[in-house]
Protein backbone atom coordinates (compact mmCIF):
# COMPACT_ATOMS: atom_id res chain seq x y z
CA UNK A 1 0.00 0.00 0.00
CA UNK A 2 1.36 3.59 -0.77
CA UNK A 3 2.42 5.60 2.02
CA UNK A 4 0.35 9.31 1.78
CA UNK A 5 3.32 11.26 3.94
CA UNK A 6 3.13 14.28 1.90
CA UNK A 7 0.39 16.60 3.17
CA UNK A 8 1.49 19.39 0.56
CA UNK A 9 0.80 16.91 -2.58
CA UNK A 10 -3.02 16.35 -0.83
CA UNK A 11 -3.31 19.92 -1.10
CA UNK A 12 -2.19 20.32 -4.80
CA UNK A 13 -3.96 17.08 -6.10
CA UNK A 14 -6.86 16.48 -4.32
CA UNK A 15 -7.77 20.09 -5.59
CA UNK A 16 -6.67 19.31 -9.04
CA UNK A 17 -5.82 16.04 -10.37
CA UNK A 18 -8.64 14.02 -7.95
CA UNK A 19 -10.87 17.49 -8.68
CA UNK A 20 -12.44 15.44 -11.78
CA UNK A 21 -13.03 12.29 -9.89
CA UNK A 22 -12.85 12.08 -6.55
CA UNK A 23 -14.25 15.38 -5.23
CA UNK A 24 -17.19 15.46 -8.59
CA UNK A 25 -17.63 12.22 -6.54
CA UNK A 26 -18.38 13.00 -3.04
CA UNK A 27 -20.47 16.34 -4.41
CA UNK A 28 -23.66 14.56 -3.70
CA UNK A 29 -22.53 12.62 -0.31
CA UNK A 30 -23.09 15.56 1.92
CA UNK A 31 -20.57 17.44 2.35
CA UNK A 32 -18.51 14.32 2.85
CA UNK A 33 -15.26 15.74 1.57
CA UNK A 34 -13.31 17.09 3.97
CA UNK A 35 -13.51 13.80 5.83
CA UNK A 36 -10.98 12.55 3.23
CA UNK A 37 -8.73 15.01 3.82
CA UNK A 38 -9.05 14.88 7.47
CA UNK A 39 -8.41 11.04 6.77
CA UNK A 40 -5.29 11.77 4.47
CA UNK A 41 -3.88 13.94 7.30
CA UNK A 42 -4.53 11.43 9.98
CA UNK A 43 -2.44 8.96 8.17
CA UNK A 44 0.32 10.99 7.43
CA UNK A 45 3.23 9.41 7.80
CA UNK A 46 1.33 5.82 8.08
CA UNK A 47 0.76 2.93 6.04
CA UNK A 48 -3.21 3.52 4.72
CA UNK A 49 -5.18 0.63 5.01
CA UNK A 50 -6.70 -1.60 2.53
CA UNK A 51 -9.90 -0.78 3.95
CA UNK A 52 -11.29 3.00 4.72
CA UNK A 53 -10.66 2.84 8.63
CA UNK A 54 -13.31 2.35 11.07
CA UNK A 55 -13.03 5.77 12.71
CA UNK A 56 -14.30 7.01 9.65
CA UNK A 57 -17.96 8.71 9.20
CA UNK A 58 -20.58 5.92 8.62
CA UNK A 59 -22.06 5.89 5.45
CA UNK A 60 -25.67 5.24 4.89
CA UNK A 61 -25.65 2.56 2.28
CA UNK A 62 -22.75 -0.66 1.82
CA UNK A 63 -22.81 0.60 -1.71
CA UNK A 64 -21.61 4.38 -0.85
CA UNK A 65 -18.60 2.75 1.61
CA UNK A 66 -17.47 0.54 -1.22
CA UNK A 67 -18.02 3.53 -3.66
CA UNK A 68 -15.59 5.74 -0.92
CA UNK A 69 -13.20 2.49 -1.01
CA UNK A 70 -12.70 2.37 -4.48
CA UNK A 71 -12.38 6.03 -4.87
CA UNK A 72 -9.92 5.93 -2.33
CA UNK A 73 -7.94 3.19 -3.56
CA UNK A 74 -8.04 5.36 -7.19
CA UNK A 75 -6.58 8.45 -5.37
CA UNK A 76 -3.84 6.41 -4.03
CA UNK A 77 -2.90 5.53 -7.39
CA UNK A 78 -2.99 8.47 -8.56
CA UNK A 79 -0.80 9.78 -6.66
CA UNK A 80 1.29 6.88 -6.74
CA UNK A 81 1.67 7.54 -10.35
CA UNK A 82 2.14 11.31 -10.38
CA UNK A 83 5.04 10.04 -7.55
CA UNK A 84 7.09 8.17 -10.09
CA UNK A 85 6.55 10.50 -12.99
CA UNK A 86 7.93 13.84 -10.93
CA UNK A 87 10.66 11.05 -10.18
CA UNK A 88 11.09 10.09 -13.59
CA UNK A 89 11.31 14.02 -14.49
CA UNK A 90 13.77 14.79 -11.52
CA UNK A 91 15.90 12.04 -12.85
CA UNK A 92 15.77 13.52 -16.01
CA UNK A 93 17.29 16.77 -15.04
CA UNK A 94 19.83 15.30 -12.90
CA UNK A 95 21.09 13.42 -16.08
CA UNK A 96 24.55 14.56 -17.06
CA UNK A 97 24.20 16.74 -20.59
CA UNK A 98 26.67 15.40 -23.14
CA UNK A 99 27.95 18.11 -25.15
CA UNK A 100 28.77 16.69 -28.04
CA UNK A 101 25.07 16.79 -28.85
CA UNK A 102 25.74 20.28 -29.52
CA UNK A 103 27.88 19.20 -32.47
CA UNK A 104 24.43 18.52 -34.23
CA UNK A 105 22.73 21.43 -35.71
CA UNK A 106 18.53 20.22 -34.72
CA UNK A 107 19.57 19.33 -31.54
CA UNK A 108 21.72 22.78 -30.82
CA UNK A 109 18.48 24.74 -32.09
CA UNK A 110 16.60 23.44 -29.37
CA UNK A 111 18.98 24.08 -26.65
CA UNK A 112 19.57 27.42 -27.55
CA UNK A 113 15.17 27.93 -27.48
CA UNK A 114 15.55 26.02 -23.83
CA UNK A 115 18.22 28.86 -23.08
CA UNK A 116 15.44 31.51 -24.55
CA UNK A 117 12.65 29.81 -22.45
CA UNK A 118 14.98 29.30 -19.46
CA UNK A 119 16.65 32.99 -19.45
CA UNK A 120 12.43 33.99 -19.84
CA UNK A 121 11.95 32.27 -16.53
CA UNK A 122 15.04 33.39 -14.80
CA UNK A 123 13.71 37.03 -15.42
CA UNK A 124 9.83 36.07 -13.77
CA UNK A 125 11.64 34.76 -10.89
CA UNK A 126 13.93 37.97 -10.59
CA UNK A 127 10.90 39.95 -11.19
CA UNK A 128 8.91 38.64 -8.99
CA UNK A 129 11.51 38.14 -5.82
CA UNK A 130 11.99 41.76 -6.49
CA UNK A 131 8.37 42.01 -5.14
CA UNK A 132 8.84 39.75 -2.43
CA UNK A 133 7.34 36.76 -3.88
CA UNK A 134 9.80 33.88 -3.96
CA UNK A 135 9.01 30.90 -6.65
CA UNK A 136 9.08 27.32 -6.20
CA UNK A 137 11.19 25.99 -9.05
CA UNK A 138 10.04 22.61 -8.49
CA UNK A 139 6.50 23.51 -9.66
CA UNK A 140 7.57 26.13 -12.62
CA UNK A 141 9.50 22.86 -13.55
CA UNK A 142 6.43 20.56 -13.30
CA UNK A 143 4.30 23.01 -15.26
CA UNK A 144 6.63 23.32 -18.16
CA UNK A 145 7.06 19.95 -18.24
CA UNK A 146 3.45 19.36 -17.75
CA UNK A 147 2.43 21.86 -20.36
CA UNK A 148 4.83 20.11 -22.94
CA UNK A 149 3.58 17.10 -22.60
CA UNK A 150 0.00 18.35 -22.62
CA UNK A 151 -1.11 17.07 -19.02
CA UNK A 152 -1.89 19.89 -17.14
CA UNK A 153 -3.15 19.32 -13.75
CA UNK A 154 -5.05 22.45 -13.67
CA UNK A 155 -8.38 23.15 -15.35
CA UNK A 156 -8.20 26.60 -17.59
CA UNK A 157 -9.61 28.96 -15.19
CA UNK A 158 -7.86 27.72 -11.88
CA UNK A 159 -4.47 28.63 -13.92
CA UNK A 160 -5.99 32.15 -15.25
CA UNK A 161 -7.35 32.68 -11.29
CA UNK A 162 -3.90 31.50 -10.24
CA UNK A 163 -1.71 33.95 -12.60
CA UNK A 164 -4.35 37.04 -11.81
CA UNK A 165 -3.57 36.39 -7.95
CA UNK A 166 -0.19 36.91 -8.46
CA UNK A 167 -0.55 39.53 -11.33
CA UNK A 168 -2.25 41.41 -8.90
CA UNK A 169 -0.07 41.43 -5.90
CA UNK A 170 2.70 42.45 -8.55
CA UNK A 171 0.89 45.46 -9.51
CA UNK A 172 -0.21 46.07 -6.17
CA UNK A 173 3.67 46.24 -4.87
CA UNK A 174 4.76 48.25 -8.09
CA UNK A 175 2.09 51.07 -7.30
CA UNK A 176 3.17 51.40 -4.02
CA UNK A 177 7.19 51.68 -5.30
CA UNK A 178 6.10 54.18 -7.90
CA UNK A 179 4.34 56.22 -5.39
CA UNK A 180 7.73 55.93 -3.38
CA UNK A 181 9.64 57.30 -6.51
CA UNK A 182 6.81 60.16 -6.99
CA UNK A 183 7.48 61.16 -3.18
CA UNK A 184 11.18 61.29 -3.80
CA UNK A 185 11.00 63.18 -7.23
CA UNK A 186 8.75 65.57 -5.59
CA UNK A 187 11.42 66.04 -2.52
CA UNK A 188 14.37 66.26 -4.94
CA UNK A 189 12.65 69.40 -7.54
CA UNK A 190 11.43 70.88 -4.42
CA UNK A 191 15.52 71.39 -3.84
CA UNK A 192 16.74 72.17 -7.39
CA UNK A 193 13.95 74.37 -8.49
CA UNK A 194 15.86 77.26 -6.64
CA UNK A 195 19.37 76.67 -7.88
CA UNK A 196 19.83 80.10 -9.28
CA UNK A 197 19.22 78.90 -13.66
CA UNK A 198 17.65 75.72 -13.00
CA UNK A 199 14.69 75.95 -15.41
CA UNK A 200 12.05 73.35 -17.37
CA UNK A 201 12.50 72.73 -20.81
CA UNK A 202 9.35 71.90 -23.23
CA UNK A 203 10.02 67.70 -23.20
CA UNK A 204 10.13 68.28 -19.17
CA UNK A 205 13.58 68.09 -18.23
CA UNK A 206 14.47 70.11 -15.83
CA UNK A 207 18.46 71.20 -16.41
CA UNK A 208 21.30 73.57 -14.70
CA UNK A 209 24.22 74.58 -15.82
CA UNK A 210 26.76 74.50 -13.10
CA UNK A 211 29.62 75.85 -15.62
CA UNK A 212 29.23 77.04 -18.98
CA UNK A 213 33.04 76.13 -20.54
CA UNK A 214 35.44 77.70 -22.54
CA UNK A 215 35.69 77.13 -26.07
CA UNK A 216 33.46 76.30 -28.35
CA UNK A 217 32.85 72.71 -29.95
CA UNK A 218 31.57 71.47 -33.18
CA UNK A 219 28.75 69.29 -33.58
CA UNK A 220 31.46 66.38 -35.31
CA UNK A 221 34.09 67.13 -32.85
CA UNK A 222 34.96 64.30 -30.28
CA UNK A 223 33.62 64.78 -26.70
CA UNK A 224 35.26 63.02 -23.74
CA UNK A 225 32.68 62.90 -20.88
CA UNK A 226 31.89 61.85 -18.05
CA UNK A 227 28.28 60.98 -16.53
CA UNK A 228 26.88 60.40 -13.31
CA UNK A 229 23.35 58.64 -12.89
CA UNK A 230 21.58 58.95 -10.01
CA UNK A 231 17.97 58.54 -8.51
CA UNK A 232 15.95 61.29 -7.29
CA UNK A 233 17.52 60.13 -3.29
CA UNK A 234 20.89 60.36 -4.68
CA UNK A 235 21.49 56.70 -4.30
CA UNK A 236 24.08 56.03 -7.27
CA UNK A 237 23.27 53.80 -10.24
CA UNK A 238 26.89 54.48 -12.27
CA UNK A 239 30.04 56.81 -11.55
CA UNK A 240 32.32 56.96 -14.54
CA UNK A 241 34.10 59.61 -12.26
CA UNK A 242 34.75 56.71 -9.94
CA UNK A 243 36.35 53.87 -12.40
CA UNK A 244 38.20 56.96 -14.55
CA UNK A 245 36.14 56.70 -17.54
CA UNK A 246 34.86 58.38 -20.12
CA UNK A 247 32.41 58.24 -23.00
CA UNK A 248 34.41 59.13 -26.15
CA UNK A 249 32.46 60.17 -29.60
CA UNK A 250 31.28 63.07 -31.33
CA UNK A 251 29.05 65.24 -30.11
CA UNK A 252 25.82 64.33 -32.51
CA UNK A 253 25.60 61.01 -31.80
CA UNK A 254 24.63 60.89 -28.17
CA UNK A 255 20.86 59.97 -27.72
CA UNK A 256 18.96 63.38 -27.85
CA UNK A 257 18.52 63.45 -24.57
CA UNK A 258 22.63 64.13 -23.90
CA UNK A 259 23.14 65.66 -27.31
CA UNK A 260 20.61 68.60 -26.48
CA UNK A 261 22.43 69.40 -23.32
CA UNK A 262 25.51 69.25 -24.44
CA UNK A 263 25.04 71.41 -27.02
CA UNK A 264 24.83 73.95 -24.52
CA UNK A 265 27.91 74.02 -23.31
CA UNK A 266 31.83 74.48 -24.42
CA UNK A 267 34.62 72.67 -23.35
CA UNK A 268 35.47 71.39 -19.83
CA UNK A 269 31.51 72.48 -19.23
CA UNK A 270 29.46 70.69 -16.48
CA UNK A 271 25.58 70.53 -16.05
CA UNK A 272 22.84 68.59 -13.77
CA UNK A 273 19.81 67.46 -16.15
CA UNK A 274 16.66 66.07 -14.28
CA UNK A 275 14.97 63.71 -16.67
CA UNK A 276 10.92 62.28 -15.99
CA UNK A 277 10.20 58.56 -15.90
CA UNK A 278 8.36 58.43 -19.40
CA UNK A 279 11.85 59.90 -20.87
CA UNK A 280 14.18 57.52 -19.16
CA UNK A 281 13.17 54.09 -17.87
CA UNK A 282 9.64 54.34 -17.65
CA UNK A 283 7.18 52.15 -15.60
CA UNK A 284 9.42 49.23 -15.62
CA UNK A 285 12.18 50.57 -14.51
CA UNK A 286 16.00 48.71 -14.96
CA UNK A 287 16.10 46.37 -11.93
CA UNK A 288 17.63 45.69 -10.13
CA UNK A 289 18.99 49.32 -10.24
CA UNK A 290 16.21 51.52 -10.93
CA UNK A 291 13.12 50.93 -9.68
CA UNK A 292 10.09 51.54 -11.78
CA UNK A 293 8.78 54.92 -12.19
CA UNK A 294 12.13 56.27 -11.18
CA UNK A 295 13.58 60.24 -12.03
CA UNK A 296 16.84 59.99 -13.45
CA UNK A 297 19.45 62.87 -12.74
CA UNK A 298 22.45 63.23 -14.46
CA UNK A 299 25.18 64.90 -13.92
CA UNK A 300 27.31 65.34 -17.24
CA UNK A 301 30.99 66.93 -17.72
CA UNK A 302 32.98 67.32 -21.36
CA UNK A 303 36.38 66.33 -19.39
CA UNK A 304 37.66 66.90 -23.36
CA UNK A 305 36.92 67.79 -26.94
CA UNK A 306 39.19 67.69 -29.91
CA UNK A 307 38.62 67.74 -33.48
CA UNK A 308 37.76 64.17 -35.26
CA UNK A 309 40.91 65.00 -37.43
CA UNK A 310 43.32 65.21 -34.44
CA UNK A 311 41.83 62.04 -33.13
CA UNK A 312 42.34 59.88 -36.24
CA UNK A 313 45.71 61.59 -35.97
CA UNK A 314 46.69 60.38 -32.61
CA UNK A 315 45.77 56.86 -33.81
CA UNK A 316 48.27 57.41 -36.59
CA UNK A 317 50.63 57.74 -34.83
CA UNK A 318 50.41 54.91 -32.29
CA UNK A 319 50.43 52.77 -35.30
CA UNK A 320 53.85 53.39 -36.39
Amino acid sequence: MMTLNRCRWIGYFVATVAGSTCLQGFAANNGEVPAILHFAEKYHGENVPAAAPAAMPKLAHSNEREKLTQQIAQLKQQLSDQSKKMSALQARVAEPFDDSALNDARKRQDYAAGVSLGEEINQLQAEHARWGIESDKKMLLAGISDSLEKRVRLPQEKLVESLKEVNQQIEQKRSAAMQTEQNKTDAFLTEFKQRMGAEKLESGIWQHIEHVGDDAIADNDIVDVVIRETLADGEVVQDMELHNKVLSQPRQAFPAIFRDALSQLRNHGSMTIVVPPELAYGDAGYPPLVPPGATMIYHLRIADAHAASEQNNNAADKNL
